[in-house]
């Protein structure tokens, strides 16, 4: 048997080396150690290439590639696809760490099921203050799903963030490239397309950490993308009539939710351009006036009350320090040492 590398780990970064150092990291741990690990700079122009080039020189698995302009995050991700030539791909994000034994599980359950065309494990979900948020994926049980079946649990149970999943290359035979056209939100539309044509395998437990708000997309931007992936799964021929109707009706009623609480949030921050984008979609796009009421409400008082804006950021920091607390009583010790070194 070859030694050859298995899993082509595909880490795209811009302008965070020291999180980088932290992601690199997790991967050289790995117990299963038969990676190759394909760094791409999205044109950092910082101290980007000086991490990685001290991460190749103690381990030659670790190469460096460069783009020659900001591409910007979808298309430098797009870009590592073409880097996906072992018999099984990841993609890491750069502020992002992996439990040391997750590619040895990934791996150990897709030898256990050869038609799984990709393994799930569940993910840690923090904050840059170092709190627990959830559990992703703990609405899932380990084990083998068939389509559409496994399509129809992502439906119910949600989508498992994909710094946890480890592929195999014939996903690209079956779903084909990323649609540029949902860049906002890709990986779901990845998923779902796949889900609905082949079957995977879900871990017993969580492989990977996520580091949650890093970086924020406008609410028009994610609207379109969520959109166009809706009208994607509605045409989708390989799905039966009824569970497209199905589908269509269940990521309307997600799109909804998300934009209303985008624009509480934007309103409790101060951002109150963001808020009154949201208040409208609701509004005009969506007939949920009573939603858009309530977000503008919560961006007058936070206006015209400036340490109410404080108060309630104040009543969330300490909701969320006990909701990490009672969420780490739920872990088991290799997933609480994962939490406590990837809190930042």
């Amino acid at each position: 048997m070859s030694d050859g590398p298995v899993i082509t780990t595909i880490l795209p970064t811009y302008r965070r080396p020291a999180l980088l150092a932290r992601a690199i990291a997790s991967v050289r741990s790995q117990t299963y150690q038969r990676f190759r690990l394909c760094v791409l700079d999205n044109a950092s122009g910082d101290e980007t290439r000086n991490v990685v080039e001290s991460a190749r020189a103690a381990d030659s698995r670790v190469e460096y590639y460069e783009q020659p302009r900001n591409l910007g995050a979808f298309e430098n991700f797009r870009a590592g696809l073409q880097q996906a030539r072992t018999p099984l791909f990841h993609f890491l994000s750069d502020d992002d760490i992996l439990m040391p034994d997750l590619y040895e599980m990934a791996v150990g359950e897709l030898d256990r099921h050869p038609d799984a065309l990709f393994a799930v494990s569940r993910v840690l979900q923090v904050d840059a203050e170092g709190n627990l948020l959830n559990l992703d994926g703990c609405a899932w049980s380990p084990g083998l799903y068939r389509p559409t079946a496994g399509f129809s649990q992502l439906l119910r149970a949600g989508h498992i963030t994909w710094t946890g999943t480890v592929f195999r290359r014939e996903v690209l035979d079956q779903v084909g490239d990323f649609d540029a056209h949902t860049w906002a939100v890709f990986d779901l539309d990845f998923a779902l397309r796949l889900t609905a044509r082949s079957a995977f395998v879900v871990c017993k437990r969580a492989g990977a950490t996520y580091l949650s708000g890093a970086r924020e997309v406008a609410i028009e931007n994610i609207v379109d993308s969520w959109e166009q992936m809706t009208r994607n799964v509605a045409a989708d021929p390989s799905l039966p009539p009824a569970l497209r109707v199905e589908a269509e009706k269940v990521l309307t009623q997600r799109l909804v939710g998300l934009v209303y609480r985008t624009g509480r949030a934007a309103a409790r921050k101060g951002r109150s351009e963001q808020a009154m984008r949201a208040a409208r979609l609701l509004r005009e796009k969506y007939a949920r006036p009573g939603a858009a009421l309530l977000i503008e409400a919560a961006d007058a008082a936070c206006r015209g009350v400036v340490p109410l804006r404080s108060g309630l950021g104040l009543l969330l920091s300490g909701y969320r320090r006990i909701h990490s607390q009672q969420l780490r009583r739920r872990l088991d010790p290799a997933e609480r040492r994962l939490f406590e070194s990837s809190r930042v």
